[in-house]
């Protein structure tokens, strides 16, 4: 794994130059792709520490009413009621492909789930609108809030699309009308996906209300995971309609423009994030393109797992993503039987397996869960491929052959 380690240096290069003090690269970084790892780690927590200290106010401000944070300006008063994002180029900010005369409105919020409890909440208890999707196996917790809205009367629709899910389809994304309000969560597409730059472009040009929602924890931190953020933004904010609040009847609600309805959902449930825990790289453009160059290896590597583990006579179920693939009614032990497991395997064979409940990490993790949609209650096991050059990942394959052979005895 040389020569990934190698290419991958930059990544620690570039996340450095945001650092008041950078320490040096130890040498072991260079020789195991575990070592690299945990010195990325340990950056981005030493960036996060400096983050923290940096915004004076973070929270309550008691200075001037705009700040500047690394390429994003806000208007900042109190980050618990929500500091809107400031320009005219916000969602080329968040997603580097988007047209650059692209009307949007934004946020970040403390996660991406807060996003997308923000949104759902917004559009159902305000617009009296239901969600309608055709997908399968969307994102569990998504899934869950839908499931338990309360049964309103609602007067019309929303689609909902969700990256995660197991037929997700960008000719589905493009077919949708045009004329009715799109929640998209983008949480497992790349910001610099050719389809996603498509799919802008065409909002762009079609007007389309759509609300882009996202957990930047996975693609976005470059594999380390730099902390809990989600972002909310709002395309073609003149096109959606008035908010009606149903739990004031039909009263007008004085919140009734689409980035008030989404601000005082937010606030109300205190989802959102303070200026000081949005990563300082996040409209780096360097980092946006190592972050992508390192999805594309995660992706081609998954499918060489996914082809060497169907060889193997295994079912293997693996999402349009392909940042991890899934094997059904595997895993049934303990959790920490399978952490066991995978420690022992990485110490045989130096490689950096680990069970972790994760993906997109420099590190390879597997883990269980249950099958949320098997009535049965079975268990599945996840496994997330590392960051390394396919050609290097083709020599690891066996190690996974080995994994899955203990697991079925």
């Amino acid at each position: 794994m040389l020569k990934t380690l190698k290419l991958k240096k930059a990544e620690l290069v570039q996340i450095a130059k945001f650092l008041d003090r950078a320490p040096k690269i130890p040498a072991a970084a260079s020789k195991e792709l575990d070592d690299f790892f945990l010195h990325k780690v340990f950056l981005q927590r030493e960036l996060r520490a400096q983050s923290f200290k940096k915004h004076l106010f973070p929270n309550t401000n008691v200075g001037k009413l705009t700040s500047d944070w690394y390429g994003f300006k806000f208007y900042h008063r109190y980050s618990r009621q929500g500091d809107p994002l400031i320009g005219e180029s916000q969602c080329k900010q968040v997603y580097p492909v988007a047209p650059a005369g692209l009307k949007s409105q934004g946020f970040f919020l403390s996660s991406g789930q807060a996003a997308t409890h923000t949104a759902i909440s917004a559009l159902t208890k305000r617009f009296r609108l239901r969600p309608e999707s055709k997908l399968d196996r969307v994102y569990f917790e998504t899934m869950e809030l839908i499931d338990r809205l309360p049964p309103h009367e609602y007067t019309g629709i929303f689609e909902l699309q969700d990256s995660s899910a197991l037929n997700f389809s960008w000719q589905g994304v493009m077919a949708g009308d045009k004329k009715k309000i799109l929640l998209f969560d983008t949480t497992c597409i790349d910001r610099k996906d050719s389809h996603l730059k498509k799919f802008l472009a065409h909002v762009h040009k079609t007007l389309r209300p759509v609300i882009l929602i996202r957990s930047c924890v996975k693609l976005d931190s470059c594999g380390a995971e730099f902390g809990m953020l989600g972002s909310l933004l709002i395309l073609n904010p003149e096109s959606f309609p008035e908010s009606r609040d149903v739990s004031r009847g039909d009263r007008d609600t004085p919140f009734r423009a689409i980035s008030d309805v989404i601000k005082t959902t937010a606030a109300h449930m205190g989802h959102f994030a303070s200026i000081d825990s949005i990563y300082p790289f996040l409209t780096d453009p360097d980092m946006t393109e190592l972050c992508s160059q390192r999805v594309k290896r995660i992706q081609a590597n998954t499918q060489r797992l996914v082809n060497y583990l169907t060889d193997l006579k295994l079912e293997v179920r693996v999402r349009p993503h392909s940042l991890f693939c899934e094997i059904p009614h595997l895993g049934q032990g303990h959790p920490s039987a399978l952490q066991k497991l995978a420690e022992k395997l990485s110490v045989l064979f130096s490689f950096p397996l680990h069970f972790a409940d994760s993906f997109g990490l420099d590190v390879s993790t597997v883990t269980t869960y249950q099958d949320f949609y098997d009535t049965a209650g079975t268990v599945c096991l996840r496994i997330a491929p590392p960051d390394l050059l396919p050609e290097e990942f083709e020599q690891y394959l066996h190690i996974y052959g080995r994994l899955v052979e203990r697991l079925k005895t």
